[in-house]
């Protein structure tokens, strides 16, 4: 059984469990046995606990970013960034009871969170790059470290959100907005103190230039 082919039947098992109980009491053994993957099969093909949230995240991530290739980069940086980040939370809703088990999970458990975290500094990156913005540099360290938290805070209002997702959409117009803000401010400070901050651009700005230079104004 080809290694791909092993993770996708995997990465199936576990959505199928995780909407019928706790993530947190599903086993790896119980995800082979759904799957018909022999453990050796699944050690062979690399996949742990961790691997396996890696790849459903990931996953996540390629069907926001299939929804974002028809993005218009004319747009300003704040509209390309709540339709991608939209895109997420419409994959997240289509398996809905199988995600809040388990984003569920991983709540009061530091290990699993922190390992989260990572995971959504990477969608983060990916949705940068997806709006034609930077994500490099210390800029760009700035804005994914802020869509990782903005991320992490429209989650926790999508679990208790409808299907029409608008207290989530509600959320992250809101913290976007917020974001704008900060890197403006953060502008401003650096111009003062040594006359730099041009790659960030005051909060007045409408669009950015293809060089990605701001994150939602």
């Amino acid at each position: 059984m080809a290694k791909e082919d092993i993770t996708c039947r995997l990465m199936a098992a576990a959505l199928d469990l995780a909407a019928e109980a706790l993530f947190e009491d599903v086993s790896l053994r119980a995800v082979c046995d759904r799957a018909g993957v022999p453990l050796a099969d699944c050690a062979a093909a690399g996949m742990t606990p961790d691997r396996l949230l890696y790849r459903l995240d990931a996953e996540l991530d390629r069907q926001m970013l299939e929804a974002a290739a028809a993005i218009d980069l004319g747009q300003p940086p704040r509209d390309r960034l709540f339709e991608i980040i939209i895109a997420r939370f419409d994959a997240l809703e289509a398996r809905r009871a199988s995600w809040t088990s388990i984003l569920m999970a991983e709540r009061g458990r530091p290990r699993e969170q922190a390992r989260r975290i990572a995971r959504r500094a990477r969608t983060a990156g990916w949705v940068l790059v997806a709006a034609g913005i930077a994500s490099t540099g210390a800029s760009g360290a700035v804005r994914v470290a802020g869509l990782t938290r903005i991320l992490r805070l429209c989650e926790a209002c999508w679990l208790q959100d409808g299907p029409e997702l608008s207290a989530t959409m509600a959320c992250l117009d809101r913290e976007l907005a917020a974001g704008g803000r900060i890197l403006a401010r953060m502008a401003a400070m650096r111009r003062r103190f040594d006359g730099s901050g041009d790659d960030v651009p005051p909060a007045t700005a409408t669009h950015s230039t293809d060089d990605g230079s701001s994150m939602v104004h």
